[in-house]
């Protein structure tokens, strides 16, 4: 159910002037502490463990009413902010409300991603809204909430060439604890603020199970200075029944120092002696989502890659060897495509085409859909996307996709820069 006419009233009613964020992390402290009964600490203090926050939160369970209540919480008390001098708890609920305010909903970034599908998925009862913060260093890390289901997106995942539509969605919140922006595509330092969000499952180890063997993928975009990242997996909800964890750490791969995993009990925890981030939420899920056959399935899907990994994975490395030598055939040493060669040898898929202007900041943002091959959607600057003074007419690659081992779906992202700077993108297959 959606709360548009809240939503309305909401933005009306909004003040003009908002706490200092130091004031918000503290009451948001308090707030966390009368929910989950956990100890006094401040968010400045030096002492404060993230951790705390993660083990007063890990018993909640999705409750659709619960959401109710709180959406429309937010907006009441917003609309008393004026009167915080009359009565003590209700600005301090004001006031928490302000800060959770900041980030967009679940529903706005699926939206935002141009997944109308999964934004809904994000509005039904089956979503889970946690809102709970960390912050290392200056960095200030959010999970907005969780989702899994079958087929609850407009983009389809395959892997061998099947269809898999069971998945598992996580939206996390990035920004700068010192309030300056993030980096936006348009930005030149895009790119150098590298994150890993995965989920990890107690009893097994991260290193080997995580968002890339998983099957997983992400996207990400920054709306008023903060990085929102979705991510995509097999739905590890099927291990309800254990304890499944998200992870936030810098780097781009899974790398040993951020978390520590204790082989006799299972359990994962974050590295307190590691100078970086490593955030580490524990999922409000209900036991009752907990499902033994996906999550077996899941486990052999992922030991069948960790052991083509290992050694036993030719046919996979010259899988990715032939499509690789595909896609290279079409370059023609500028970094542009050779559109001959390209019309020669491929034809584009219909359904893909499309136009796309630049927003107000210089970047474009492109999408594209197939029912045979899936989608995709990502957004840059135009000095990202093509070599320096193409005339209009280049044409260059995004890159290339196929599911694992199947070089029937392969297929090629391409944009064409036009005369009034637009950019047209189109799906090329092989003939």
């Amino acid at each position: 159910m959606e709360y548009k006419f809240d939503d309305i009233l909401y933005g009306a009613l909004e003040p003009d002037l908002e706490p200092p964020r130091r004031l918000n992390d503290k009451i948001l402290q308090k707030a966390f502490q009368a929910e989950a009964g956990v100890s006094a600490q401040s968010l400045s203090d030096d002492s404060f463990d993230p951790d705390t926050i993660s083990d007063g939160f890990s018993g909640l369970a999705p409750d659709s009413e619960r959401r109710d209540g709180n959406s429309r919480a937010r907006f009441l008390l917003r609309a008393h902010a004026v009167m915080l001098a009359a009565c003590l708890a209700l600005a301090l609920w004001s006031i928490t409300a302000l800060a959770a305010r900041h980030c967009l909903t679940l529903r706005q970034v699926a939206s935002g991603l141009q997944d109308d599908k999964l934004a809904e998925a994000f509005s039904g009862e089956g979503a889970i809204t946690v809102n709970e913060t960390q912050v290392f260093g200056n960095y200030r890390i959010t999970l907005l909430g969780v989702v899994s289901g079958e087929a609850i997106s407009d983009y389809r995942f395959s892997e061998n060439g099947v269809p898999q539509s069971d998945r598992f969605y996580a939206v996390t919140a990035i920004e700068h604890a010192d309030g300056t922006p993030m980096p936006d595509a348009g930005d030149a330092g895009y790119g150098d603020e590298e994150f890993m969000v995965s989920p990890y499952i107690s009893g097994l180890d991260p290193l080997s199970y995580n968002i890339v063997t998983f099957g997983g993928g992400y996207s990400e975009f920054v709306e008023d200075g903060v990085e929102y990242r979705l991510i995509d997996t097999g739905n590890v909800s099927a291990f309800a029944d254990r304890t499944i964890y998200i992870g936030v750490s810098d780097g781009t791969f899974y790398k040993k120092g951020p978390f520590l995993f204790d082989e006799s009990t299972g359990a994962i925890m974050r590295n307190k002696e590691y100078d970086g981030v490593n955030a580490l939420f524990v999922l409000p899920l209900d036991s009752a989502l907990a499902d033994s056959v996906a999550a077996k399935k899941l486990i052999d899907s992922t030991d069948a890659k960790l052991s083509d990994a290992d050694g036993t994975g030719t046919a996979e490395s010259e899988t990715e060897k032939a499509a690789s030598e595909w896609a290279e055939q079409f370059r023609d040493g500028s970094g542009a495509l050779d559109k001959e060669k390209l019309a020669e040898l491929c034809r584009v898929l219909p359904e893909t085409v499309g136009t796309f202007a630049p927003d107000a900041d210089g970047v474009y943002h492109f999408s594209w859909r197939s029912e045979e091959y899936g989608g995709g959607s990502g957004s840059s600057s135009l000095k990202y996307l093509f070599p320096e003074d193409s005339p209009a007419g280049t044409v260059v690659s995004l890159g290339y996709s196929y599911s694992d081992g199947d070089l029937s779906t392969l297929c090629m992202e391409t944009l064409t820069l036009n005369e009034d700077g637009t950019v047209t993108l189109a799906v090329y297959v092989p003939k």
